[in-house]
């Protein structure tokens, strides 16, 4: 189950300064390595990001959030998207809150757990508690879930690049229980699997990632790139 807490700056004078001083750690891990910053847009600049603190309303709560996906069960091999799930989660939570909720956020992926650090920008209405411990469980299951999800298509997606090296050296891919090949269903391809980009900093071990502004993304090191395609029922498709 993955690690998954939430704190948060009591509303006053002095709760956005509290909050840059999140932020300053959010972009930083303890060797003082700089990391990306990114929002719900994309990357961003670190003084994008104060811009964003000191443009919040009277009525937002600062928390910080950390998501770190067990590395035994969940993030085998530290290949998962953290920043696609911590996206995931903000939506989610977005939802359930029924307000958008922006969000500054960084991957610390060069650790023996990677996680992420988010800093959210919640509208409390009233004496409302908008994280409560049945919602962290709530998002701490869907994180869980989210992260195998992942982990099944990379899976997939590494089976269907193989096969023509397969086939070329003689060996039959995906053989079924009967000898046979593998049927896939409709479910294996119920969205587009991104092409294995390789990351030039990250090298061979990372895939790259779309994202929704087409392009290709590492999900180690935050570096943005060209979109090559995508791998839809094994033809990867021209964009």
């Amino acid at each position: 189950m993955p690690f998954l807490e939430f704190k948060y700056s009591k509303r006053g004078p002095k709760s956005k300064e509290k909050a840059k001083e999140k932020l300053a750690y959010v972009g930083k891990d303890k060797e003082e390595t700089k990391r990306f910053l990114f929002n719900a847009n994309g990357p961003i600049t670190k003084e994008e990001a104060l811009e964003q603190i000191d443009l919040a309303p009277l009525s937002v709560l600062f928390f910080r959030m950390i998501l770190s996906p067990d590395v035994k069960t969940e993030n085998i091999g530290k290949m998962l998207d953290l920043w696609d799930l911590t996206q995931k989660l903000v939506e989610h939570l977005a939802k359930k809150l029924q307000r958008k909720i922006n969000f500054i956020s960084s991957v610390h992926n060069d650790t023996d757990n990677p996680h992420t650090h988010t800093l959210l920008f919640i509208n409390r209405y009233g004496r409302e508690r908008p994280i409560t411990p049945a919602r962290i469980q709530e998002l701490r299951d869907l994180a869980a879930g989210q992260s195998l999800d992942q982990q099944r298509h990379r899976h997939l997606m590494q089976a269907v690049l193989q096969e023509p090296e397969q086939r070329s050296q003689g060996v039959q891919p995906l053989a079924g229980a009967a000898g046979g090949k593998a049927k896939r269903t409709r479910q294996d391809f119920a969205r587009p699997t991104p092409i294995l980009q390789v990351c030039p900093n990250c090298g061979p071990a990372v895939a790259m990632r779309k994202t929704a502004r087409g392009q290709a993304r590492c999900p180690a090191c935050g570096l943005v790139a060209p979109q090559l395609g995508l791998v839809r029922e094994g033809v990867a498709l021209a964009r």
